[in-house]
């Protein structure tokens, strides 16, 4: 896998600190905010109010225009959980075949009770899916600490692939195939992070929701 160009979905903290990780390996990233506004204004400030402090370099590129996953070599599918689906089905249209899919976020769909990847897999079949999971944080990848994560893909030589692809100085994701292990421990750090919908833990973190 050969430089490609990667397309990050969601331009929240996780997906703006992992756009920055891919641009520091060397890639050109497509950052794809849903907010045409808002991501114009941060082509041109490049500064992102998710990571203050935080200035995108040029291989940066944030976009609101979808149409760039159409020409993505890897895409990186970091939104919410529970909005994975329909943004999956919405833009399964524009995914090449082959493309390789990276589900980055945490969590399970409360509808069915499927994992991130298996809501790709079943959305998008034409695409590979690998599953990037382990305890990154996004101000830590942003400011270019040292970060060791796995990427998991059934697929022989994918998951190796991506990660060649990925690493860059101080962010170095590992390969595994064991792609249900590295799901389920994704699902299980989120849930036990999870406070008592009673505790003010619960409460005062409803604030401070990833968005992408």
């Amino acid at each position: 896998m050969s430089a490609p160009r990667i397309a990050v979905l969601g331009a929240g903290a996780w997906g703006t600190a992992l756009a920055l990780a891919a641009a520091r390996a060397g890639r050109t990233v497509d950052l794809v905010g849903r907010d045409a506004g808002k991501m114009a204004v941060l082509a041109t400030s490049r500064a992102t109010p998710h990571l203050p402090g935080v200035t995108l370099p040029p291989g940066v590129c944030p976009t609101a225009d979808t149409a760039c996953l159409a020409t993505a070599g890897i895409v990186l599918v970091v939104v919410p959980a529970q909005a994975t689906r329909s943004e999956a089905e919405r833009l399964a249209g524009l995914i090449r075949p082959g493309t390789p899919l990276i589900a980055c976020a945490k969590g399970i769909d409360a509808a069915t009770g499927q994992l991130v990847g298996e809501v790709l897999a079943a959305a998008i079949p034409q695409a590979p899916v690998a599953v990037l999971s382990g305890p990154g944080f996004a101000v830590e990848v942003a400011a270019g600490l040292p970060t060791a994560l796995t990427i998991a893909a059934e697929e022989p030589g994918l998951a190796e692939a991506l990660c060649q692809a990925l690493a860059g100085p101080a962010f170095r994701p590992y390969a595994s195939e064991d792609v249900v292990a590295s799901s389920s421990a994704a699902r299980s750090r989120t849930c036990s992070r999870l406070p008592p919908a009673s505790s003010p833990a619960a409460t005062s973190g409803r604030a401070r929701k990833r968005r992408w």
